[in-house]
């Protein structure tokens, strides 16, 4: 397989997402685990634009007191999702939701030391915009089912900022040139306190109704995926009573140099099935397919099968058009016994029957056909138009006979492998494309002819969904 070359930005967006992945594996609870990710996804925006402000002031000559503090934040914050990676989730939280507001005001600190004498008023209340802004930040970090966690981490927010004043003096930048004008800042500190708990009041009540919606959704979920479980295992044991129908495999490798059968149902159960029976003189085998796939699929095979069996018992291997016409008679008395006229269900179906005496083939059918593949090219048998469902018990099928060669092959089929969508156009197959494929390995010894088709079909669907159930019996008259 040649090595695949992968973009620059493809590897950078993989390390970004395991990046931004540390200390998630370490959790089960989804919401906690999408605040982790915040936390190593800000941690990170905040380490960059940091460096890039500490060369800003290394460039400019700050006072070195500062440029410690602000390097000591830097660094608290780089630790973070190392923190996260060794499962201490709650302490990295915490130290971000408290250093970013102190981050602020170092940035604020640097821009009144670098222009002090372009100093207003402006500067004063700016800062406590964005610091009332990144105060919601425990809101976020935390989940309502932290809540303690989340109110001391807004407590500590709400601390910084009504203390915003005596916090730049430590960092040498106290108030402006112009700020004397503001009579009482602390009031002012006050009042921006009181509007962030009267504005995290209401987002923490919008926080905590968004909470008990995904608890909801995820009580919901596991309900789900509990109903899910059990109809699988139903549907899987259902699998195995379907079983019961299809031949038995003694049967399939006693014939294993005459008869193959290619089998792929779309779900785990599937509306298509397959017969083959054997006596002193004849080979009987068909191919069925019933309206739908899956689940009801699955449900009018048995119906199909039991009036198929039923009438097989009854009239023997012989003929297939009566066993056709009696199938029609019996499918008919099933249906009409459950007295609802909405089904409107039925069946596709081809029977053949071959004498091993005289290696005559006797073909009878609903809707689908047979392919003769000799040496003179394949050949196309239709059987009789009408699938059989409600609306005519009476119905009389014909049989029609063919006299085989020993190289002859005979192929039925459901209209599955046919309808497959696929190759480089991604179109159907087509019946003339699988009679053709299926002469190109009529050749063929039985056993490598049913290997190649599944070959022939997986490479045709590619990576395209299956689209209906497939059943196709190959047949050689030795």
């Amino acid at each position: 397989m040649p090595p695949i070359h992968r973009s620059p930005l493809h590897t950078l967006s993989r390390i970004w997402q395991a990046y931004s992945q540390l200390g998630v594996k370490h959790l089960a609870e989804d919401p906690i685990s999408r605040r982790i990710v915040l936390t190593n996804r800000v941690a990170a925006v905040v380490v960059v634009l940091g460096i890039w402000l500490a060369f800003l002031f290394l460039k400019e000559g700050f006072s070195s007191i500062t440029l410690n503090w602000f390097s000591l934040l830097i660094g608290s914050v780089f630790i973070m999702p190392i923190l996260n990676a060794l499962g201490h989730t709650h302490i990295s939280r915490h130290m971000l939701s408290s250093l970013m507001p102190l981050f602020i005001i170092g940035i604020v600190a640097h821009a009144r030391l670098s222009t002090p004498n372009e100093v207003h008023q402006a500067s004063f209340y700016i800062p406590r915009f964005f610091l009332t802004a990144i105060s919601f930040f425990p809101l976020l970090l935390f989940s309502p089912n932290e809540r303690w966690r989340m109110y001391i981490s807004f407590a500590s927010n709400v601390v910084i900022l009504l203390f915003f004043n005596e916090l730049m003096t430590l960092f040498g930048a106290g108030m402006g040139l112009l700020e004397p004008e503001i009579k009482d800042p602390f009031f002012i500190s006050f009042s921006s306190v009181v509007s962030l708990i009267i504005i995290a009041s209401g987002f923490f009540f919008l926080n905590q109704l968004n909470h008990n919606y995904e608890e909801r959704i995820g009580e919901l979920l596991v309900e789900t995926e509990a109903k899910n479980r059990h109809i699988k295992a139903g549907i899987n044991y259902a699998k195995n009573i379907q079983q019961v129908v299809l031949p038995n495999k003694e049967t399939l490798n006693k014939l294993e140099n005459q008869l193959f059968v290619f089998y792929r149902p779309l779900d785990v159960v599937s509306g298509d099935f397959y017969v083959v029976e054997e006596s002193v003189d004849t080979i009987l085998f068909a191919v069925i397919d019933c309206t739908g796939h899956g689940v009801p699929g699955a449900f009018m095979s048995i119906l199909a099968n039991s009036a198929l069996q039923r009438s097989i018992s009854l009239l023997g291997y012989s003929n297939p058009a009566a066993i056709m016409s009696s199938v029609n008679q019996l499918f008919h008395e099933d249906l009409n016994r459950s007295g609802n006229p909405d089904i409107k269900d039925g069946m596709d179906m081809a029977i053949c029957s071959w004498n091993k005496k005289s290696h005559q083939l006797l073909i009878s059918g609903a809707n689908l056909h047979i392919i003769l593949a000799t040496d003179n090219g394949p050949a196309f048998h239709y059987c009789d138009k009408g699938s059989i469902s409600i609306g005519n018990p009476e119905r009389i099928f014909s049989n029609t006979a063919f006299q085989l060669q020993p190289s002859d092959m005979v192929y039925v089929s459901s209209d599955g492998f046919a309808d497959q969508f696929g190759g480089q156009n991604d179109r159907r197959m087509g019946k003339r494309g699988v009679a053709s494929a299926l002469c190109d390995i009529a050749h063929l010894p039985i056993q490598e002819q049913q290997a190649h088709i599944a070959t022939l079909f997986d490479s045709w669907k590619g990576d395209a969904k299956q689209v209906d159930d497939v059943c196709l019996i190959g047949f050689r008259g030795l």
